[in-house]
């Protein structure tokens, strides 16, 4: 919200449809750059005593409430802005404001009625609509309450209609893995890693997704490859260690949870894998535990 105010107030304010004076324009700019957002309301809220009927005086007072997390008054400005649209001159597009609109139902717990909204802007989308993206935004909150196939269509959707971006394959990965299409998942990742071989994160998620495959050789092989990218993630050389662990080359796994542990002491993989190597290495048996499932 922060960018898209900015945007709006540089491309507004010579075109309201009350004298809102440059002044007040600048002030509202500074208030949200300084994320003082209480007196940017409050700042708002006399602009829309003034103007109640007037589409930037609800929009301006809908994006500061959004700011300030108060999401139930920011939907209903958003829904005045909307009705007082089409008197405005104001060069902010209707799928921006049906956007923002859907985006603060969702903050506001209220995703019934965000799916919809974002479902009427994504019907409204076109390649000039900048960087919003209404197909992922269902998807998150489709998979957030557990229906997972639908939210794969929603990102198939964003990939066909807004583009191969590395965020929207990612999250195909994770969701696919989720219903355990891990096969999938993993064509997905090799698609993100034919596309940058130096992003260290592409060969730990493989790593992960051929763990749950059981295919640890080919898994260490992607965890060497991520620490050669970068040596100090943590999950990594757990993750590999994991690996090592069901290799049984215990040894080695352990030097990988130290190492761990040395650059994170709070990794709980870490720690849990090695409490139970360490057993393993003395003989001391413990008591059956529920494995570990790894996630992306």
């Amino acid at each position: 919200m922060h960018d898209k105010l900015n945007h709006a107030l540089a491309k507004v304010r010579k075109e309201s449809a009350v004298a809102i004076p440059d002044a007040t324009f600048d002030e509202i700019e500074f208030l949200e750059n300084d994320k003082r957002y209480e007196e940017m309301v409050t700042l708002c809220k006399y602009i829309y005593s003034q103007y109640p009927r007037d589409f930037l005086a609800n929009y301006f007072l809908a994006s500061a409430y959004d700011e300030n997390k108060q999401y139930d008054n920011a939907v209903h400005h958003f829904g005045l802005a909307i009705k007082y649209y089409s008197r405005s001159n104001a060069d902010v597009s209707m799928f921006e404001l049906l956007y923002d609109k859907a985006d603060a139902l969702n903050s506001s717990g209220r995703y019934e009625e965000a799916l919809e909204v974002f479902s009427i802007a994504a019907a409204m989308y076109t390649a000039n609509t900048g960087n919003y993206d209404p197909f992922i935004k269902r998807a998150a909150i489709l998979f957030d309450h557990k229906q997972v196939t639908d939210a794969i269509k929603c990102l198939h959707d964003s990939i066909i209609k807004v583009g191969h971006t590395p965020h929207s394959y990612f999250l195909l990965a994770s969701y696919l893995a989720e219903i355990e299409e891990l096969d999938a998942a993993i064509e997905a990742i090799n698609y993100l890693i034919s596309r940058d071989t130096t992003n260290h994160m592409y060969y730990y998620y493989r790593g992960v997704l051929l763990i749950r495959l059981l295919k640890y050789e080919n898994a260490i092989v992607d965890f060497d490859k991520a620490l050669e990218l970068n040596s100090t993630y943590d999950l990594s050389h757990a993750c590999k260690g994991v690996a090592l662990n069901n290799l049984q080359r215990f040894e080695e796994a352990k030097i990988c949870f130290d190492k761990a542990l040395e650059l994170n002491p709070h990794c709980k993989l870490a720690s849990t894998e090695k409490a139970e190597l360490l057993g393993k290495l003395i003989g001391v048996s413990e008591p059956p535990r529920k494995k570990q499932k790894l996630e992306l």
